[in-house]
């Protein structure tokens, strides 16, 4: 379809395209530095999301986890980075489960296993494959 010649057409001069452009350059450039000067930025899995806290803790045992629960008023677990919002966002502590990632049972005659927390998909398989 032709755009009728009697509709006014935008324009740009030179000097505001290279405005825009230096923006928009400058923008995506500094955001990871200033995310850097900020403290510790984390980001989802796809790399598209960034939130954080300064204070991350990662729970290594269960005596570990409950002297950490015990001792915090506010606090976000932080899982997978699955999250594609600002709800993984957080001024209070994380606490990463990933280091509880054990197999705790597992029943060969009841199909059952029962991990940890922290143990992702990606190693289950493998350990159960063996099995």
């Amino acid at each position: 379809m032709v755009s009728p010649s009697y509709l006014p057409r935008p324009s740009m001069d030179k000097r505001t395209f290279l405005k825009l452009c230096s923006a928009a350059l400058s923008t995506r450039l500094l955001s990871p530095l200033l995310a850097w000067a900020q403290g510790k930025k984390l980001r989802n899995w796809a790399g598209n999301v960034t939130y954080g806290t300064e204070r991350v803790t990662t729970a290594t045992s269960l005596k570990n986890l409950q002297d950490f629960v015990r001792k915090q008023n506010k606090f976000k677990v932080l899982g997978t980075r699955h999250c594609f919002n600002g709800i993984g966002n957080s001024r209070d502590q994380f606490l990463s489960l990933k280091g509880l990632n054990e197999v705790v049972a597992l029943d060969p005659d009841s199909r059952t296993v029962t991990v940890e927390a922290g143990m992702t998909y990606g190693q289950l398989c493998p350990y159960l494959d063996s099995k």
